[in-house]
């Protein structure tokens, strides 16, 4: 089985990377013809051409492999979905680090014990719809994806920030409370021009974008870390409202003690996180450019050290006076039970 699992995470990292290289080749030649020798969309022409250079095959043998592929999954029917969904819970665990009787564990609370973990056979029947919820919730991946049903692994959770601010700073005190490590990480491109505050004459593509990523983690009885990170809604920091907004979340953080980290990914990496083909732990818990995202707000009483007279402005203003009175309530409330 350790071998099937080193296997399942060269093959996800190669398909990341194709897929990247097919969004880039459409970048370059949107119009490119699409025939090979029948017709197909240029879309999937580059996804061919892609997938066949990173694999060091024709671009024939890579669509026979994908046109066997589906025949197999309709001919199988639920065994081979259950395959997919099986090797699917199984990179999960591996990029999150967590061997099996951790995982067993992490999920003693809905009913999965080792033996389940064992084989794809053992996990027949115990693989309900309600467990793979539970599991997706757990790790903050979409049930879709984990079913089988979609490629999309995440989604950028929506309205957990942007205009809820109050909303956004309770889930962050709500985590902390629950007990364990809580983290805010607010995730750019290694080109993202922070310096741009102004939309005027700037492409939606040039827009220096951010998503905020809450991490999560708890020690397991044996002794191993199961670490999450949920993604939130992506923003843009040349739009004032957004960058307002986010810059709120942060100083809410700093008030629970909540660490506030910038990460900045390559450029690859960011938009596979924005476009959900790729596991957040996976490209999250690599080394990365580190900035200080709470350099703009007050922190332990001193002064923002950049942007000062705005977050005089923002401080000045009746949603971050209204967020800040209700914020200071709850945790009035509930401080005693961290």
């Amino acid at each position: 089985m350790g071998l099937r699992l080193s296997l399942q995470q060269v093959l996800y990292r190669i398909l990341a990377a194709a897929n990247q290289d097919a969004r880039e080749i459409l970048e370059v030649e949107p119009d490119r013809p699409g025939r090979f020798p029948v017709t197909v969309r240029p879309e999937t022409r580059a996804f061919l051409d892609a997938h066949a250079q990173r694999w060091g095959g024709s671009v024939a043998s890579v669509a026979g492999a994908i046109l066997d592929g589906v025949a197999m999954s309709e001919l199988r029917g639920g065994e081979s979905s259950m395959q997919g969904t099986a090797e699917r819970l199984s990179l999960l665990l591996d990029e999150h680090d967590l061997s099996y009787p951790a995982a067993a564990e992490a999920f003693e609370e809905i009913g999965l014990t080792l033996s389940d973990l064992s084989s794809t056979e053992a996990l027949r029947g115990k693989l309900t719809s309600l467990r793979l919820r539970a599991i997706a919730e757990m790790f903050h991946v979409r049930y879709d994806w984990l079913a089988g049903k979609s490629e999309a692994m995440i989604d950028g959770e929506v309205h957990r920030w942007y205009k809820s601010v109050y909303g956004a700073a309770a889930d962050l005190w709500d985590a902390k409370c629950r007990g364990g490590t809580v983290k805010l990480i607010v995730v750019t491109s290694a080109n993202a021009n922070l310096e741009i505050k102004d939309e005027e004459g700037v492409s939606y593509r040039d827009a220096p974008h951010f998503m905020p990523v809450i991490y999560r983690a708890r020690t397991l009885p044996g002794g191993e870390t199961l670490g999450t990170y949920e993604v939130w809604e992506e923003g843009r920091w040349s739009y004032w409202r957004s960058r307002h907004h986010l810059k709120m979340v942060v100083y809410f953080a700093t008030l629970a003690r909540i660490d506030v980290i910038g990460k900045q990914l390559s450029e690859a990496e960011y938009g596979a996180l924005r476009n959900g083909s790729v596991l957040p732990a996976s490209v999250l818990d690599r080394l990365h450019s580190f900035w200080h995202v709470d350099d703009y707000v007050p922190h332990h009483g001193s002064a923002p050290s950049l942007d000062k007279g705005e977050w005089l402005s923002i401080a000045a203003g009746d949603d971050f006076k209204w967020a800040e009175k209700q914020f200071k309530e709850l945790v009035a409330k509930t401080a005693s039970t961290i």
